[in-house]
């Protein structure tokens, strides 16, 4: 379940009738927590590959060091 998907379910939800809509919420709970751990692991097989390394490599991808401010 995707980020779309959740979005839709949330806006299909009924404030007016409260039990429902918490039993809704629930299931779009469900959903966001499985979304972010699919997210955080996809990342962590990216760092045990080397991502980090071969970003910082890149020149664009490099933290700028901070300039001395004038005094």
């Amino acid at each position: 379940m995707g980020y779309d998907d959740l979005k839709t379910k949330m806006d299909a939800l009924d404030p007016k009738d409260q039990t429902k809509f918490a039993e809704g919420l629930k299931d779009v709970a469900g959903g966001l927590e499985k979304a972010t751990k699919g997210g955080k692991n996809a990342l962590s097989t990216l760092k045990a590959g080397g991502l980090e390394k071969a970003m910082n490599s890149q020149k664009g991808c490099q933290v700028a060091a901070p300039s001395a401010s004038p005094k």
